[in-house]
């Protein structure tokens, strides 16, 4: 029956605390009336890996044998971001984007718009100002919280 608010129960239970901190990875995929497991496996798919670490190379051989498994179209791509230049070379890949700091100029025009942007009523205090610029210069997340 439509419109009595399974998804909505269903949200509810899949962003509870409980259920976040069971699970230790978590994935939503909306399936429609026709859904057809092979269409599925076949789409196009972003898979995302985040702040990887591991350099075992036989994990990623595995994991890459399981991903040419499940399939996926053309145009299917997965994405990592690390800090590791070993871990670029195992997972052989095919473009790198390679990140570097933002001038100070540039930093502290950023760290301006985002903090002061087009808010009415925010002064931009000598104070403020000192804080900001004290926070550039750290890279330490807790004196960002």
């Amino acid at each position: 029956m439509a419109s009595l608010g399974k998804t909505t129960i269903i949200q509810l239970v899949y962003k509870n605390e409980n259920v976040v901190r069971h699970f230790d990875h978590r994935s939503w995929i909306h399936v429609s009336e026709n859904f057809n497991v092979e269409r599925f496996l076949n789409e196009v798919i972003l898979l995302v890996l985040d702040d990887v670490w591991n350099e075992d190379t036989e994990i990623w051989d595995r994991m890459r044998k399981c991903l040419r498994e499940i399939g996926g179209l053309r145009g299917s791509r997965i994405l990592v971001t690390t800090r590791s230049e070993r871990v670029v070379s195992i997972m052989q890949s095919s473009s790198i984007y390679q990140l570097s700091i933002l001038p100070k100029d540039d930093s502290w025009k950023l760290f301006e718009k985002i903090a002061f942007g087009h808010s009415v009523g925010v002064v931009k205090t000598l104070e403020l100002i000192d804080i900001g610029r004290k926070l550039l210069q750290s890279v330490v997340v807790f004196h960002w919280q």
